[in-house]
């Protein structure tokens, strides 16, 4: 899997998945927001198997996904998720504690980590985004435009009846 961090147009961090116990540090300021993308990769998705995620309530929200290509776009993101705050925390994605609000929103559970981190993630199409801060709520968003020529609806907008019939 490819996650890729942008900050003003320019990459600056490239993550894989990486090796157990590889711990990288991924530097945040109290100004900063990092911005990363993940791609999903098509049909090499089924193709990947991710693991169980390590909380009950994301297995349950796997679970409701039947469709095998959306059930491993959910693994992937949490997974990526998990990942990339890892990498803020400095501890493996599976110790990443997180609770889920009211209306489903991730969160570092309180105190449970030595970082104030804030996230949001959304995804749309072939990707997602995810955005960090620290100590400042955040909110990101995505959609994948599709462009569906319709060419009856076109026709009956500026032809006669008679014309588009044909």
């Amino acid at each position: 899997m490819l996650v890729t961090l942008q900050a003003a147009n320019e990459i600056t961090h490239t993550l894989s998945f990486r090796p157990v116990g590889e711990i990288l540090s991924v530097k945040l300021s109290h100004s900063d927001l990092h911005i990363w993308h993940i791609v999903f990769g098509g049909a090499a998705l089924l193709e990947q198997k991710f693991p169980a995620l390590p909380s009950e309530q994301e297995n349950t929200q796997a679970a409701r996904f039947t469709h095998p290509e959306l059930h491993q776009c959910y693994l992937k993101t949490r997974w990526a998720m998990r990942d990339i705050l890892a990498h803020y925390l400095v501890t493996a994605p599976e110790q990443v504690q997180l609770r889920y609000a009211k209306l489903g929103k991730p969160e570092l559970i309180p105190n449970a980590h030595a970082r104030d981190l804030r996230f949001n993630l959304t995804h749309s199409g072939d990707g997602a985004l995810f955005a960090v801060t620290q100590g400042t709520e955040v909110g990101i968003d995505m959609e994948k435009i599709c462009h569906k020529p319709r060419p009856l609806r076109l026709a009956k907008r500026y032809f006669s009846e008679a014309v588009v019939s044909q």
